[in-house]
């Protein structure tokens, strides 16, 4: 995971840090209000942020991540 974060830059590489593997996540709002931004586009580069970390362990780790992301 942290070689995935090692590889961002940007708003990308502050919505990883600050919500996705953060301790006490921010919310979008609080993302957005920093960047200038609504929440729904940080949401969306949320959602980019998130299929590249599916495709990054993927690479790393096979089908058995994908199984275990999709999972309910």
């Amino acid at each position: 995971i942290h070689e995935f974060g090692r590889s961002l830059e940007n708003k990308e590489k502050k919505i990883f840090e600050d919500r996705l593997v953060a301790e006490d996540p921010k919310t979008l709002q609080a993302l957005g209000d920093g960047f200038g931004v609504s929440r729904e586009r940080v949401r969306q580069i949320e959602k980019r942020l998130l299929k590249k970390l599916k495709a990054f362990l993927h690479s790393e780790l096979g089908d058995t991540v994908v199984e275990v992301y999709e999972s309910p």
